[in-house]
């Protein structure tokens, strides 16, 4: 009888260490969730690009959308954008009143953009224009601003020798 209680108790201590290890987990891991369309990386409708002293420039973009920041200076509203992840990078912001219409940049005030270069000196505009055509400060998405279409070009002030010229910018950037 003891024999047959110890094979036993042998034969449910194993079973017991066979089932109670853990099994490789296979479900599959939740699908990604994804807001309307995309065009590479960057979601349709979400681009920053302009062109600085002749170069190309646009928005840094990973899996998680474009590099931009926006900013809520009441009555005003900004945005910026960096071109790279890590440095050296650059920086464009554009602040502006939430209002459609074109608009006179300015180092200061109620319409004016800057360009930080990648040693970290910003420049701030001195002469330049933006066309703002639509914008959204509902505050559904974010609560500075869900959306803005606009164009812009500017040109900076002299620091040190250095000024940039800042053509064909286009902003039409929607929250997600």
């Amino acid at each position: 009888m003891k024999t047959t209680i110890k094979i036993s108790t042998t034969i449910l201590v194993i079973a017991i260490i066979i089932f109670s290890c853990k099994k490789k987990d296979e479900t599959p891991p939740p699908a990604a969730i994804t807001t309307g369309a995309t065009t590479g990386s960057t979601p349709a409708g979400s681009t920053f690009s302009a062109v600085v002293n002749g170069q190309n420039w646009s928005v840094y973009t990973d899996q998680f959308g474009p590099a931009v920041y926006l900013y809520n200076n009441n009555p005003n509203r900004a945005i910026g954008a960096q071109n790279a992840n890590t440095t050296p990078y650059s920086v464009i912001k554009l602040n502006f009143l939430p209002v459609v219409g074109v608009f006179t940049l300015s180092q200061s005030g109620n319409y004016s953009a800057t360009f930080t270069g990648t040693s970290n000196t910003i420049y701030t505009s001195k002469a330049g224009t933006i066309n703002i055509t639509s914008f959204d400060t509902s505050g559904v998405k974010s609560p500075y601003l869900d959306k803005i279409k606009c164009t812009f070009s500017f040109m900076t002030d002299t620091i040190s020798s250095q000024s940039y010229t800042i053509t064909n910018g286009n902003v039409d950037f929607i929250k997600n």
